[in-house]
């Protein structure tokens, strides 16, 4: 059996590699490739946003102007382990109301021994600098630190406070809210914003060999499913004038399903290769009624507003 799950852990590191290699050839910036790129500095900014009070990573364009999109990054991997909607009902059950604000949603990728993942944390690395230099030296918290940099966890809350947004509710889909409960914690004060939607896609193969992006429910993903998450970057206060930068889980698209029943790994925390993309903070909504998006979705729909793939028309 071991040596069963070694050759389908081979298989399946092999396969993350022909897809991570599909998407550089057409034309996908990873961001073990930020290091490199001598002007990236030149194209990011750190814009605050007071309510809620947040440091978002924005794109600057070349004129000096900070726009409002915030950047978000593509990261290939296997899931070593999920928490996704729907949630069972003793984990919504709470003597105190507010700690309702604390439940997320979470994955945890693994790149399957892919070199690119020392390049990749030092892109965030470089990413946590501009950040820090927003706050009095020792205010950010570093960096967490990962063993041996194999992976990356992401996570997004289900629902934020009514007091600390000015964003409407977006009712929650009957597949992740099937008995009601979401929306019954949300009358008590809470919203689910654009902010806390985390949308989930499967690629499709059609009949003349092209690939269709579509939208599906959290319940497909499995441990060893081959994805590729959207995350963006941002920093949030905490108490005692400290702060923390986080990775939030923007989207999960399912690439490859044949290695969940086999592909066996630690449970712990993903590997990065990363498209930059442009996602408006905070802006009218754009919703798209398709099913279907062609080629990588160059929207977020359903509530979350414009996404553009930088670099792909």
């Amino acid at each position: 059996m071991d040596t069963m799950n070694t050759e389908h852990n081979q298989a399946a590191a092999t396969k993350l590699t022909m897809l991570i290699a599909d998407e550089a050839k057409a034309g996908d910036v990873g961001l073990h490739v930020l290091p490199q790129l001598a002007s990236w500095q030149g194209s990011i900014a750190v814009k605050e946003y007071m309510y809620p009070k947040i440091w978002r990573l924005v794109e600057k364009e070349e004129t000096g102007i900070v726009t409002d999109e915030e950047l978000v990054f593509s990261v290939y991997g296997s899931i070593q382990g999920h928490n996704l909607l729907p949630f069972n009902k003793s984990d919504l059950y709470m003597s105190d109301i507010k700690k309702i604000k604390y439940l997320k949603q979470t994955i945890t990728i693994n790149g399957l021994g892919g070199d690119e993942m020392k390049e990749a944390w030092n892109a965030m690395r470089m990413i946590h600098g501009v950040f820090d230099r927003t706050f009095k030296q020792g205010q950010l918290e570093d960096l967490y630190k990962e063993d041996d940099y194999t992976t990356i966890n992401a996570a997004n809350r289900l629902m934020t406070p009514s007091k600390d947004t000015d964003q409407p509710h977006v009712p929650y889909e009957s597949h992740s809210d099937p008995d009601g409960m979401l929306e019954s914690i949300a009358r008590q004060g809470f919203r689910r914003t654009e902010d806390n939607i985390v949308n989930f896609v499967k690629v499709e193969s059609k009949h003349d060999g092209s690939k269709s992006y579509v939208k599906t429910t959290p319940q497909t993903f499995r441990n060893g499913d081959l994805v590729a998450i959207q995350v963006s970057f941002c920093v949030v206060p905490l108490k005692r004038g400290k702060y923390r930068m986080l990775t939030l889980l923007r989207s999960i698209t399912l690439i490859e399903s044949a290695f969940a029943q086999y592909t066996k790994l630690p449970v712990n925390m993903g590997k990065f290769n990363s498209s930059l993309v442009k996602r408006r903070v905070r802006t009218g909504e754009e919703s798209h009624d398709s099913d279907e998006i062609n080629g990588l979705p160059r929207k977020i729909w359903r509530g979350m507003t414009a996404m553009d793939i930088v670099g792909k028309e």
